[in-house]
């Protein structure tokens, strides 16, 4: 209001048909030039020129496409400190698993969508935590091969997403390109998947546990050739498309062109690149997650700013503050505890299954509602990304909306037939079956060293041992420095009593591992059962100086001491043991070899029943109590 005369005047001054009137009309030029001044400052600006980003540069550098370079060196500090298996669960729990509650956060708390989409968010839910929880309490395998296929189908649909806002961005519309970008993610994603010996013998064991016939090798060499050569052309086809545009004067969407770089060299690197295949899974989903949390709280929070139409949650987290970015990340957190309170809830019972049972149906609907809640077309989507809508987009959304109940459906289909197919053919393996399919893959997948370390136990359990030792060389081949492998090998001589042989394939082991505590413990066995009691001693004393509350160490100790003719302090250790578990079946059976040899036989048969009732390792106790029996006249 500071100077509106002026500006009103100065705004009728220049309106005039007349070009002399402004100098007519005021006492000098300077005041109609303010006058002008004022009212192109008051008049509405033109809108920004699109940046092509979806922040800012520096953020979706961070967040979006060069997050990898973050994630390589985290993992491998927190790795070193915890172990892959630990990492790989924190990441599971708050990564995999916490990264669904953002999606539902949109799903649940944007009304205008819950209204459309109404009956899927109420119906979709029940219905897949029912099956889930189904098939966790019959055991059926049908539903964890689905998760891995459509969880790295959502993994590349994400990328190819990404690609479309950034396109988007920049007001580049081409279906043509779009197309073959959804090529090159399917590509280039379905060969960091079967290209990985880990992964393709996972994937096919899964598929024989269901029942799946045995593909042969020959057949799926020829697949893997055939994917290779696909693959080639979809690249080319993407090079010569990119370059054609170029040079027709379409701008290069360099956002995109990055986030493909490095989300097929990222993928490629953590499946193919990476030999441990739990760690290669667990860095890619740390990328996946962090893109997917960025792109809700960017989009709700700009949802919130407009003004749209979500619920009071919705409103009060999603504002600028540090705080509630925090809060969001602590609620993404608080949702993957689910995982761990799983993990920790032991592998029976109804509370186990129907809670894995909810955990993976989370994680489908994840998947599900991401098919639709975000696609680029929709016209909430692009005022949530701060998208311009084209005339085609008015089109393809309208297209997409007059689809009926026979394309969702027909979408489903697509999930369920297999799922029953599956389920159908899984039944209980007849004997053998188990080596059956570990030897098929072996020989189609010669370098997945997991299989074949399977396979050695299935082999040994049947004291098959030269094929087992056949097979334990072959992956020690395959991967030199997994200690895993060497722990196997030193089990195996351990069965056929080579215990200098057992004790040097455990040195191996811990040459790898050195804070193996398990390859320590049987080192230790191995050198108690060769005779050398002082050698098993130090080791069992070395494993309680780092781990003072480890039964099975102190109980091993006792074993050593009365080895080395200490019974006093071998009973000592046996009955500290109990003290603290009196499950320990261990301690019960050395009590019990300790009682035999002081003549107190009525105590030891009860020992040894006890250590075969509690442990299956000690199930011979049966056999030394009816012998003490039987000795005794009874």
């Amino acid at each position: 209001r500071l100077g509106g005369t002026s500006v009103i005047w100065g705004r009728d001054i220049l309106s005039t048909e007349n070009p002399a009137a402004p100098v007519a009309h005021c006492s000098g030029v300077r005041d109609v030039h303010e006058g002008a001044q004022m009212a192109q400052a008051i008049a509405p600006s033109p809108p920004a020129a699109p940046t092509g980003w979806m922040v800012a540069a520096p953020q979706d550098l961070l967040l979006v496409i060069a997050t990898p370079l973050l994630i390589v060196p985290l993992a491998a500090l927190l790795t070193g400190d915890v172990g892959v298996e630990k990492f790989a669960l924190y990441v599971a729990a708050f990564g995999a698993l916490g990264h669904h509650l953002p999606g539902m956060l949109r799903a649940y708390g944007d009304r205008d969508l819950f209204e459309r989409f109404r009956v899927r968010f109420i119906v979709a839910p029940i219905v897949l935590a029912s099956v889930c929880i189904f098939f966790s309490i019959r055991d059926l395998g049908a539903l964890v091969v689905m998760a891995l296929l459509w969880g790295v189908w959502h993994g590349l649909a994400q990328v190819y997403g990404f690609g479309r806002i950034y396109e988007a961005k920049l007001g580049v519309r081409s279906p043509f390109t779009s197309r073959v970008d959804f090529a090159m993610c399917i590509a280039w994603f379905g060969a960091g998947l079967f290209y990985s010996p880990e992964r393709m013998g996972d994937l096919l064991q899964k598929l024989y546990d269901c029942g799946v016939p045995l593909i042969a090798p020959a057949a799926l060499q020829n697949f893997l050739s055939a994917w290779g050569l696909a693959t080639g052309i979809v690249t080319f086809v993407f090079l010569v498309n990119l370059i054609g545009t170029w040079r027709r004067g379409v701008p290069l969407v360099l956002p995109k062109l990055l986030l493909m770089a490095s989300s097929f060299g990222f993928w490629w690197y953590a499946m193919v690149g990476i030999h441990n295949a739990i760690l290669g899974i667990a860095i890619f989903e740390i990328f996946h997650d962090v893109q997917y949390l960025t792109i809700v709280w960017v989009f709700n929070r700009r949802v919130v700013e407009k003004g749209g139409r979500v619920g009071a949650f919705t409103r009060y987290l999603f504002r600028r503050s540090p705080a509630m970015i925090a809060l969001y990340v602590g609620l993404v957190l608080a949702y993957g505890l689910l995982a761990l309170i799983n993990e920790n809830s032991g592998d029976a019972g109804s509370f186990h299954h129907i809670l894995a049972g909810i955990i993976v149906a989370s994680g489908f609907l994840h998947f599900y509602y991401d098919g639709f809640i975000w696609k680029v077309r929709d016209r909430s989507t692009r005022s949530g990304l701060d998208v311009a809508t084209s005339a085609a987009d008015r089109i393809a959304e309208s297209t997409t909306r007059a689809r009926g109940w026979q394309s969702h459906v027909a979408g489903w289909a697509v999930f369920a037939v297999p799922v029953a197919l599956l389920a159908t053919s899984q039944t209980v393996d007849p004997p053998g079956a188990k080596i059956a399919g570990y030897l098929n893959i072996a020989e189609a997948v010669p370098d997945d060293d997991r299989t074949r370390l399977k396979l050695a136990s299935s082999l040994r359990h049947r004291e098959r041992f030269d094929e087992a030792k056949t097979h334990l060389d072959h992956a020690i081949r395959v991967r030199p420095h997994n200690p895993i492998a060497y722990k196997a090998l030193g089990g195996l001589h351990m069965q056929r009593a080579e215990w200098a042989e057992a004790v040097a394939a455990f040195d191996e082991a811990l040459a790898q591992a050195p804070h193996d505590t398990d390859a320590r413990m049987q080192r230790g066995s191995a050198l108690l059962s060769s005779g050398d009691a002082d050698g098993a001693l130090a080791e069992f004393s070395r494993i309680l100086n780092d781990a003072p509350y480890s039964l099975e160490a102190l109980t091993r100790l006792g074993n050593a001491e009365h080895a080395r003719g200490n019974p006093s302090r071998a009973r000592k250790a046996y009955e500290h043991v109990l003290r603290s578990d009196a499950n320990q079946g261990g301690a019960h059976f050395g009590l019990a070899i300790l009682f035999e040899s002081e003549g107190r036989l009525e105590e030891a048969v009860v020992h040894f029943r006890t250590a075969a009732r509690l442990d299956r390792r000690f199930k011979s106790g049966r056999n030394e109590a009816a012998r003490i029996e039987a000795s005794m006249g009874d």
